[in-house]
């Protein structure tokens, strides 16, 4: 007959089965989470305008890549609103935009460059005259 303390001396690597789980669900919820983090969302840019613009051309770059990874050219009849919005799907993150202004002939071309990071929410981008 065993002490009553033994019955458990059957099975001393008991645990192994539950960190086996623990270890696969939680690189399972690791891998899920990066994928999600780099999943395109939708992002809006709204160009707060403080000026006369009769055209708005802006890129976008995600910081430590080197190509665009989209942009936009706007053309206004008479002017453009004070606030230009513009939506497009991108991850979250940092990005740097490039953004030139026209204004009306005779008026000089602007160019700004912007750092901003998008969270799938609306992004101000000032664009006070220089």
């Amino acid at each position: 007959m065993s002490p009553a303390g033994d019955e458990n001396a059957d099975r001393p690597f008991a645990w192994r089965p539950i960190a086996l789980r623990v270890l696969f669900f939680g690189g399972l919820a690791l891998c899920i989470s990066l994928v999600l983090r780099e999943l395109p969302r939708e992002q809006t840019l709204v160009f707060r305008v403080e000026r006369t613009v009769t055209e708005l051309d802006a890129s976008w770059t995600r910081e430590g890549h080197g190509e665009p990874l989209g942009g936009v050219k706007l053309t206004f009849r008479e002017r453009a609103p004070r606030h230009v919005r513009h939506q497009f799907s991108s991850p979250n993150g940092d990005y740097s935009l490039a953004i030139r202004l026209r204004g009306e002939r005779g008026d000089p071309e602007t160019t700004y460059s912007r750092r901003v990071t998008l969270t799938g929410d609306e992004t101000v981008v000032p664009l006070l005259p220089e």
